[in-house]
């Protein structure tokens, strides 16, 4: 097993177990490395980082999605 992992690029490994990976359950080696990965998603060993915003970061947000150009005039009250 161990020519089988030397033939693929190092993306085309399984992230789980570093075995080739296989085409029906790419970019695994097998059902169970899919359903491994799976479990660390559902038990929270991996998380997308969340940045919290206030009221004003979020009025800057529509304005600036709105496409109005910011008041270089306006004062935030967090120092910013």
């Amino acid at each position: 097993m161990e020519e089988a992992t030397k033939k693929f690029p190092k993306s085309e490994r399984c992230p789980i177990c570093r075995e080739a990976a296989i085409p029906q359950y790419r970019p695994f080696c097998s059902k169970r490395c899919a359903d491994i990965d799976l479990a660390r998603w559902f038990g929270g060993d991996y998380a997308v980082p969340v940045v919290e915003l206030d009221e004003n970061d979020l009025d800057e947000l529509e304005q600036f999605v709105d496409g109005v150009p910011p008041d270089p005039d306006r004062r935030r009250d967090d120092g910013y």
